[in-house]
């Protein structure tokens, strides 16, 4: 039987930041396994006025008990050339599984700050 605790700290003001902590104790229901993982993620949209928005995603997440391989962190991948949000483009699935990790993501988003400046697309 594992344990799952689930938190969400949300505002409009602040950054948002769930973590997750997993915990499975051996002995409860004749399970043989017991483990403790935990998980945070961090997205904070950042405002650049009249250059758009940076999107910054962090990650990190740690299993502090030896666990079999299921039960550890894939690293999240996408096989298409379409970008897909928080994932790695061109990565084939489970070619990496670790057990902990610290991802990065960052996305900008010019909301017309180069193609407004191209007069010959205004017409």
């Amino acid at each position: 039987m594992a344990l799952v605790f689930n938190s969400v700290l949300e505002d409009l003001d602040f950054p948002r930041l769930p973590s997750n902590l997993k915990w499975e104790i051996s002995g409860i229901l004749d399970g043989d396994l017991g483990y403790k993982q935990l998980r945070f993620l961090q997205n904070y949209p950042i405002g650049l006025s009249k250059f758009g928005i940076l999107d910054a995603t962090i990650e990190a997440g740690k299993s502090f008990d030896l666990v079999p391989l299921p039960l550890l962190f894939p690293v999240p991948s996408n096989q298409t050339f379409s970008l897909e949000k928080n994932t790695f483009a061109l990565l084939n699935y489970y070619d990496y599984i670790t057990d902990q990790y610290l991802n990065a993501h960052f996305e900008h988003h010019f909301n017309g700050f180069v193609m407004n400046r191209l007069s010959l697309l205004k017409n």
